[in-house]
């Protein structure tokens, strides 16, 4: 089995919600529990209308995170053989790992095995668990994280460029090729992103489609 999956934006908000909910349940000495039909839980069946893949169907899920309210945008790898989250930063912090990022990456990492559980995801992906990464370990056992920081391509220091090398970063995984080393120039990116755009909308407007959150209500 080989493929990935690319989470929508709104997956990480879900995901803090979550946490603090389990820091609320620790704190009052409470049992945490997470439901299937929860959103999170949904997302890992493949239940949303941005993310409608079941992740017992691939090996790696990608999700750009939101950090600091808006303004900075990180690529998580979620590679599930390796139960490891690897983490690619284009503006790392100068004296080591943003302290930010690290809480938000910490919170995946404690939050996933919940749901992963209650949804059976391992019942479907059995022979994970004669895997070293997972044989002898509790699945609820927060998932380990590396932050990438050698040869990560990295933004102008005075420059907006985030989210350029997020999408950058995404291409890169999803055609197969390493991030590392690799050239990203943000403007001539934002060209050929904007190119796309631009003939996606002609092929529509010209075939007469429309998208999910575009027709009318019926």
């Amino acid at each position: 089995m080989f493929g990935l999956f690319i989470i929508d934006c709104v997956f990480k908000t879900k995901i803090t919600t979550s946490f603090f909910q389990l820091c609320d349940a620790l704190e009052n000495k409470k049992s945490y529990k997470v439901k299937d039909s929860d959103d999170i839980a949904r997302y890992i069946y493949g239940r949303r209308l941005l993310a409608s893949t079941s992740w017992d169907k691939v090996d790696y899920i990608l999700f750009p995170l939101n950090i600091k309210e808006g303004c900075h945008w990180i690529f998580v790898v979620f590679d599930i053989g390796q139960r490891s989250l690897e983490v690619y930063d284009s503006f790392p912090a100068r004296d080591g790992v943003n302290f930010e990022v690290k809480n938000i990456v910490e919170m995946l990492s404690i939050v996933l095995p919940y749901y992963l559980s209650v949804v059976k995801f391992y019942d479907k992906r059995p022979k994970l668990k004669a895997t070293p990464k997972y044989s002898g370990i509790d699945e609820f056992e927060k998932i380990e994280f590396h932050f990438i920081t050698k040869g990560v391509p990295r933004q102008q220091d005075d420059s907006l460029d985030c989210g350029v090398f997020v999408a950058a970063f995404a291409e890169f995984v999803s055609n197969g090729q390493h991030i590392l080393n690799q050239q990203v120039k943000a403007d001539i990116l934002r060209k050929r992103f904007g190119a796309i755009l631009w003939e996606y909308a002609r092929r529509k407007q010209a075939s007469d489609l429309q998208s999910e959150d575009e027709r009318p209500d019926r």
